[in-house]
C-alpha cells in the first residue's frame, strides 16, 4: 500500500527515521527497522604501547549490524580518525600506537545496521607512550660506602612510572640483576636514593622504569666499589735517627689502587702530627731531614695510606730517637737502585754538630773490593763528578766517608747503582693532552726520545719517519705480558717500540681497549748538544672507553731491544721514567 511504499523510500535515507504508516490503517508487508544499534567501546586499559588491540561490542534488536568503526581523537580534539572497520563480531582490529604521537586519546566506536541507522559510543580514555626514557645520574667510576641514586624519567606522557634501582655483577654471565635494597618499586618520574655498598667487586647499576607494559633502562657499567683499606707496612731506619734520612712504606690495594701515602712524624709528648712528605708513586719514600728536630728527643712515625676509593689505613706508630750531637753523612744523589751515564754529579749531605773537616766520596764496581776515591769536597754541598764512560758498563756502589773536625770518621750507607753507557738507550717519554683531560683520547700524543740516532728501519721495515700506522692497545695491569708488572700499559704492535706503563688506572680491571687509527711520525731533534730521534705516536679513537686518572705519577718506557743506532749498536731495556713533575699525564 502506499505506507509501505513510503517506508521504503525512507531507507534511501541512512540515519533518517521513515514515516510511520497512515493513521487508521495497518501496516502491510515485513517489519520494518525503525532503531539505532546499540554500541559501547571497549576500555583497552592505559598506558598502551605497540600494537594493541582495540574492541567493541554492538548489537541490533531488529535488524543487524552492518559494520563497527573504531576511531581514535587527541583528548580534547573534535576531529576524529578511524582506526579501522570491522564488520564481522567480535568487533576488534589492531591499532599500532607507535604511528602516534605519544599522549592521551579518546576512543569510541560508531556501528551502522543494515537498516542505514547509526550510533556512537561513550568515548573512552587512554595513554600512548612509546619513547620515554630514564636517565641515571652519572655515578662515579669508584666508589665506597653510601653512594647518592638518582634518575628522572621523561616522556611519559602522564602515565604513571614505577621505578627502582638495580646492580650485577659486572661482566658476569649470565648476569644476574638484585634491587638495591631501599631503592626498590616506588612511583614518579624523579627519585633519589642511597646505595649502602660492602666489600669489594666491580658492578653495572641501572635506573628501571615501567611504564604500562614497557620497561626502560639506563645503565652505568663497570661501578668499583670498594670498601677493604689497603694494606701498608712502614720502615723507618734503626737505631738513632741523624741527619737526612729515609722513611719507606710498602702499600698496595688490590680494588681501586693506592692513591697517596703520608709520611707523619712528631714528639711523642706532642699531640699534632707533622707532615714529612706525600707520595703518590711507588715506591714511597720521604726523605727527613732531622738536623731541625729536637735534639735527643723521642719521636713518633707513621704512615697514612689513602686508596683511590677513599679507604685508610694507618701503620703502627714506630719509635726512634733523633741525635744529631753525632756526625752523619749519607748519598743525596744518585738514588740508590738507580742507573747512570756519561758524566753524573754524585752528591752527599753531612752534618757534624763539631764541624766537618771534609766529605770524601769513593766508589768501586760489584759489591765486593776496595773502595776507590772519586773525589773529595770540604764545602758543602758536598759534590764531584763522576765520569762513567772510564768504566765498564755494571753495578756500583757509592759511599761518602765525613770526616769532622773533632773525633773518628763517619761512613753513609752504600748506595748502588748500574752504570750502562750503551749508545742508544730510552731517554724520556712524555705526553700531550689534546681533548680530555687526564685520559687517552682521539688526538693525544705520546713522545717517546731516545739517546742518540736511531735507525727507523729497525723501527718498522722501510719506515723513513713519515706519517705511518701503528697499532696501539691499552692493556689493565692484570693482563699478562707486561714489561712492568702491576701498572697499566700501553702496547706498540708492529713497531719495535716497546711499552709504556702508567701508574694511572686507565684501562678498567681485567680490559684490552684498542685504539684504532693511531699513526706514529719521527724527527731527529737535539738534545744537549746530541742529536736524538723522537717518536711521536697520535692516538686514533679507543674502541671503548678509557676511564680518568685520578692518580699523579711518571710514566715508564720500556723500548724494545730490536731498535738499533745507525751503527747498528741494539737500544738498551733499560726503563726511561717520564721527566718533570708528576702529573696525570693524559
Amino acid at each position: 500500500g502506499p505506507g509501505g511504499a513510503r517506508a521504503n523510500t525512507g531507507l534511501l535515507f541512512p540515519g533518517a527515521p521513515s514515516p510511520a504508516p497512515p493513521r487508521g490503517r495497518p501496516a502491510v508487508g515485513g517489519a520494518h527497522d525503525w532503531t539505532p544499534p546499540t554500541v559501547a567501546m571497549t576500555d583497552p586499559g592505559t598506558p598502551l604501547s605497540g600494537t594493541v588491540t582495540v574492541a567493541a561490542t554492538a548489537s541490533d534488536a531488529r535488524s543487524a549490524v552492518a559494520s563497527v568503526d573504531i576511531q581514535r581523537a587527541p583528548n580534547g580534539s573534535s576531529t576524529w580518525t578511524t582506526i579501522c572497520t570491522d564488520n564481522v563480531a567480535p568487533y576488534s582490529c589492531s591499532w599500532v600506537t607507535t604511528g602516534v604521537t605519544d599522549g592521551t586519546y579518546q576512543l569510541r566506536a560508531v556501528a551502522t545496521d543494515t537498516a542505514g541507522y547509526s550510533a556512537t559510543s561513550t568515548s573512552v580514555t587512554t595513554t600512548v607512550v612509546n619513547s620515554a626514557t630514564v636517565t641515571l645520574t652519572p655515578v662515579d667510576g669508584v666508589v665506597r660506602g653510601s653512594v647518592p641514586l638518582s634518575l628522572t624519567v621523561t616522556g611519559n606522557a602522564g602515565a604513571t612510572v614505577t621505578n627502582r634501582f638495580e646492580y650485577a655483577v659486572a661482566d658476569a654471565s649470565p648476569q644476574t640483576w638484585t634491587t638495591i635494597p631501599g631503592c626498590g618499586n616506588a612511583t614518579g618520574t624523579t627519585r633519589s636514593c642511597t646505595w649502602v655498598t660492602s666489600g669489594a667487586e666491580t658492578y653495572d647499576v641501572r635506573a628501571v622504569a615501567v611504564i604500562g607494559s614497557q620497561t626502560f633502562y639506563d645503565t652505568e657499567t663497570d661501578v668499583l666499589v670498594d670498601n677493604l683499606v689497603p694494606t701498608a707496612a712502614l720502615t723507618v731506619p734503626a737505631g738513632t735517627l741523624r741527619g737526612t734520612v729515609d722513611l719507606t712504606a710498602t702499600a698496595t690495594d688490590a680494588d681501586s689502587g693506592v692513591e697517596t701515602v703520608s709520611f707523619e712524624y712528631k714528639l711523642s709528648t706532642a699531640g699534632t702530627w707533622s707532615v714529612c712528605g706525600v707520595a703518590d708513586d711507588d715506591p714511597f719514600s720521604c726523605a727527613l731531614n732531622t738536623t731541625p728536630l729536637t735534639n735527643g728527643g723521642s719521636y713518633n712515625f707513621r704512615a697514612v695510606v689513602t686508596d683511590v676509593a677513599g679507604n685508610v689505613t694507618t701503620t703502627a706508630t714506630q719509635t726512634r730517637t733523633v741525635d744529631n750531637s753525632a756526625p752523619s753523612v749519607s748519598i743525596s744523589s744518585p738514588t740508590n737502585g738507580s742507573t747512570i751515564a756519561g758524566t753524573v754529579t754524585i752528591t752527599a749531605a753531612g752534618n757534624a754538630v763539631q764541624g766537618i773537616n771534609n766529605v770524601r766520596i769513593e766508589a768501586r764496581a760489584g759489591t765486593t773490593g776496595t773502595f776507590a776515591v772519586v773525589c773529595t769536597d770540604n764545602v758543602a754541598p758536598y759534590t764531584c763528578t763522576y765520569n762513567t764512560t772510564t768504566v765498564p758498563n755494571g753495578t756500583y756502589q757509592i759511599q761518602a766517608v765525613l770526616t769532622p773536625t773533632s773525633g773518628a770518621a763517619v761512613t753513609s750507607a752504600v748506595v748502588t747503582v748500574t752504570v750502562d753507557n750503551t749508545p742508544l738507550k730510552a731517554q724520556d717519554v712524555q705526553t700531550t693532552n689534546v681533548t680530555t683531560a687526564n685520559r687517552p683520547a682521539v688526538g693525544d700524543r705520546v713522545v717517546l726520545t731516545y739517546s742518540s740516532v736511531v735507525n727507523l728501519a729497525s723501527i718498522k721495515a722501510g719506515w723513513t719517519g713519515a706519517s705511518t700506522p701503528v697499532t696501539l692497545t691499552f692493556k689493565d695491569k692484570n693482563v699478562t705480558g707486561a714489561a712492568i708488572s702491576g701498572y697499566d700499559r700501553m702496547e706498540m704492535t708492529g713497531a719495535n717500540l716497546g711499552q709504556v706503563a702508567f701508574v694511572q688506572n686507565f684501562v678498567p680491571a681485567n680490559r684490552t681497549v684498542v685504539v684504532n687509527g693511531s699513526t706514529m711520525t719521527a724527527t731527529t731533534a737535539t738534545v744537549g748538544g746530541v742529536q736524538v730521534t723522537v717518536v711521536t705516536i697520535t692516538l686514533g679513537t679507543p674502541a671503548s672507553s678509557l676511564s680518568t686518572a685520578s692518580t699523579n705519577g711518571a710514566m715508564r718506557w720500556t723500548p724494545s731491544t730490536a731498535a738499533t743506532s745507525l751503527a747498528g749498536l741494539a737500544c738498551s731495556s733499560a726503563i726511561a721514567t717520564e721527566t718533570g713533575t708528576n702529573d696525570r699525564d693524559f
